[in-house]
């Protein structure tokens, strides 16, 4: 009889060895044996005694499983947290901005609010465009009076500046998932904004 254990890395849920790994055994190793996992490790019994080759070919199977199964919690993983920076950012456009600055005015950034300034301040210098214009902020407890086209351009540009700049802070938490090697590297990226 022959008995190879095979200690689970960090995270146990990274791989299956109850499962998919007994095929790649099975098709590296014809004949009989036995899977048996704890949460710490994972036996594989043989009813005869491997050679050194064939226990070479078993750990070189049993660590190909592992890092492909590790490999796909990682891929999961990562395409979990790219969606939460998504809702993160979502919220935090949704949220709005202050206009002006320090004034405590909240003005919207729903996609509605987005298309209706970008028309605006396109057409800010059209004679047709009568001022002041009014815009009510986000929960209509106050408004504010954007007095010339200079005033909507202002407007514009702190809108679209407060969407890009919250975009760009997914991204940058993006660009480490992307850059991430490791289940705890994945793990270590906080989204403290």
């Amino acid at each position: 009889m022959s008995e190879h254990t095979y200690q689970r890395s960090e995270v146990a849920c990274g791989w299956d060895l109850d499962s998919g790994v007994a095929t790649d055994i099975q098709a590296a190793l014809p004949g009989a044996f036995g899977v048996a996992c704890s949460a710490e490790s994972v036996s594989v019994s043989f009813a005869d005694e491997l050679t050194p080759e064939q226990v070479a070919t078993l750990d070189a199977t049993v660590e190909a499983y592992r890092l492909a199964a590790e490999s796909r919690l990682l891929a999961r993983l990562k395409g979990r947290r790219m969606v939460e920076i998504d809702e993160r950012t979502r919220e935090l456009i949704e949220n709005g901005f202050e206009f002006p600055p320090a004034s405590g005015n909240i003005f919207s950034l729903s996609r509605e609010f987005q298309l209706m300034l970008a028309g605006l301040n396109q057409e800010r210098e059209a004679p047709e465009v009568v001022y002041p214009i009014d815009w009510n902020t986000a929960d209509d407890s106050a408004k504010i009076s954007l007095a010339n086209a200079d005033m909507v351009r202002s407007f514009y540009l702190l809108a679209v500046g407060t969407v890009r700049a919250r975009r760009d802070s997914g991204t940058t938490l993006k660009d480490q998932v992307r850059a991430a090697t490791t289940v705890a590297e994945v793990q270590a990226i906080i989204d403290n904004r």
